[in-house]
């Protein structure tokens, strides 16, 4: 079989002797050892070639000798480092094997006892904490083979998480940013303006117009990482409401307009640069009183609203309408 440096070759008898003779005896020299088995196995310690003696009896009393070369080939040595393992995030793992004489040109990793990778300096990203072994298997071109197997410490990650107050303004604004990241040890803040800090809760002022996307990167004591963004947006401040539609239904229960009652429903978006928390509707007809209704909570900027107007207006006989 393949013959490398330190593996268990094994060789094969082949000797054909005449109808009804059978052999007696079987003798091997590998140079590094002997046996009399008819087809043994042998280990060799260097990876340079050897001459293989067999020599066989037959029950007849004749003998015959084979003298055959065997190029033993080194064997890799098979061995990796790796970054830091965290959960959820890519770790490197970097071939250092090495070869006395060929070329290593296969890998075989196995990463949590079912997943592979047939690449030299794969990367792998670990779904949970704790130990976990990898195992290297890496193949010379004359096919010798080695393993390494090493046990990774797989960190978990922590959550990068934060608030910023207020969200908009105008330029000039200088915003606060409380910083609520679990399980971290230090910080990098990009404000998104070519500015950045390290501080675990800073506050930045945003000079210009321009919305902002903050970065904060929190990281463990073990070098695990987790980002997070927000919006900041730093506009002269306008508010512009837009009303996109409207319905009007009459309430009565016998079918007769005379003295019953119209409610409204009004569709509508925020077309302004900050978020709106309070808004007066006022409502008229031709024939009823007004109606003003006030509306309080957070409406995002850029966002619709529906709104039905809890209040009805009483109606008389005849044609009407609704401002």
């Amino acid at each position: 079989t393949l013959a490398c440096k330190d593996d268990t070759v094994g060789f094969k008898d082949l000797t054909v002797v005449s109808p009804g003779v059978i052999l007696t005896s079987s003798y091997w020299n590998f140079l590094t050892g002997t046996s009399t088995l008819l087809n043994p196995k042998n280990v060799f310690p260097a990876s340079v070639p050897y001459n293989v003696t067999h020599i066989v009896t037959a029950s007849n009393g004749c003998k015959d000798t084979i003298v055959k070369k065997v190029d033993v080939h080194a064997s890799p040595v098979a061995r990796f480092t790796n970054t830091t393992a965290c959960v959820g995030g890519s770790t490197v793992f970097t071939d250092q094997s090495i070869v006395s004489s060929g070329v290593i040109n296969g890998w075989d990793w196995t990463f949590e006892n079912t997943k592979h990778a047939t690449v030299k300096n794969p990367d792998f990203s670990f779904a949970k904490s704790g130990n976990s072994i990898v195992k290297q298997v890496v193949i010379s071109d004359f096919g010798c083979k080695d393993s390494a197997l090493k046990t990774i410490v797989v960190y978990p990650k922590p959550t990068a998480q934060f608030t910023a107050t207020p969200e908009y303004g105008n330029p000039g604004q200088s915003v606060k940013f409380t910083n609520n990241s679990v399980n971290a040890l230090t910080y990098i803040w990009d404000f998104d303006d070519k500015s950045s800090s390290t501080l675990a809760s800073p506050a930045h002022i945003y000079k210009d117009t321009g919305v902002y996307h903050p970065l904060l990167v929190a990281v463990s004591t073990y070098g695990c990482k987790d980002s997070v963004k927000s919006t900041i947006t730093i506009l002269k401040r306008y508010i512009d409401v837009a009303i996109t539609g409207a319905t009007a239904q009459i309430h009565n229960g016998s079918g007769i307009l005379l003295n019953d009652y119209l409610s409204v429903k009004v569709n509508l978006i925020n077309k302004s640069t900050a978020d709106i928390f309070t808004v007066d509707f006022y409502m008229e007809t031709n024939d009823g009183p007004g109606v003003k209704e006030t509306w309080t909570g957070k409406w995002l900027k850029g966002d619709a609203m529906n709104y039905e107007f809890k209040s009805g207006t009483n109606l008389k006989e005849g044609d009407h309408f609704v401002c």
